[in-house]
């Protein structure tokens, strides 16, 4: 369900200016990549409740601050741990029906000094957001830790995506890049976790995007039983065979 189609001109500017805010202020008062992370944590959710409505519909959004927990594991690892992210956000849209959509972004943040990017600095990371292998969580709640994930997907790349902050903060650089000269001039892009990184796009049009459930994930919440029955269903089909393991639903 895209609100696309039914956002008005007035309040897509209204969305887009309060996320350039929350962008903007996150990296302008960050000291470094964490603080900035978890400023966008909070700056993120919060200027989006003064655009709670578009059209007939609820709209809200969610920040978690992941990083350095929790860490996975898959075979042939340089390190015996990474981090699985930096920042998980969640939007969440409602019609007056009463049918809800919900979309994850997964995003790993860096800090740049020119483009394009040649070295993500992490090579296991890099791998974990290309290739997806089977990992273990091994610093987690203690629910997760020691459980195994196949993810898969036609919507990995555009649900895991690499951050990618660019300091001191370039007054006009909040703004998206149908408005400066080019894309590169944005104070943060997100990129695809290719060979070498891919798909640059301006931060705030993604983020405008994501709110209207075009970008991300689609999740669904479960029951503690659902959750049981599908986690163990996963963990067998893993123990099986990577192929069966993949024709199974599978999350983060």
């Amino acid at each position: 369900m895209s609100l696309m189609c039914s956002i008005s001109d007035a309040e897509s500017n209204q969305l887009t200016m309060a996320l350039i805010k929350a962008v903007n202020d996150a990296i302008a008062s960050g000291k470094d990549e964490p603080d900035i992370v978890a400023r966008l944590t909070e700056n993120i959710p919060s200027q989006c409740k003064l655009v709670k409505k578009i059209g007939s519909y609820d709209v809200s959004v969610g920040g978690v601050f992941i990083h350095q927990t929790p860490k996975v594991h898959f075979d042939g690892m340089k390190k015996n741990s990474i981090e699985l992210g930096d920042l998980l956000l969640i939007s969440t849209v409602k019609k007056l029906s009463g049918e809800i959509t919900r979309k994850a972004l997964l995003l790993q943040a860096k800090i740049i000094t020119k483009l394009p990017v040649i070295d993500t600095g992490n090579d296991d990371q890099h791998e974990l957001y290309r290739d997806w292998p089977v990992f273990e969580y091994v610093r987690s709640s203690p629910s997760l830790n020691g459980k195994t994930r196949c993810i898969t997907g036609f919507d990995l790349y555009p649900a895991a995506k690499y951050l990618l902050f660019s300091k001191p903060l370039n007054p006009s650089g909040g703004w998206p890049h149908w408005i400066h000269s080019r894309v590169v001039h944005a104070n943060a892009l997100t990129a695809y976790p290719t060979d070498k990184l891919s798909s640059y796009e301006c931060f705030v049009k993604e983020l405008h995007d994501f709110v209207l459930s075009e970008k991300g994930k689609s999740f669904e919440l479960l029951e503690n039983s659902e959750y049981t029955y599908l986690n163990e269903l996963h963990e067998t089909a893993i123990e099986c065979s990577p192929t069966v393991a993949k024709a199974f639903f599978s999350f983060y």
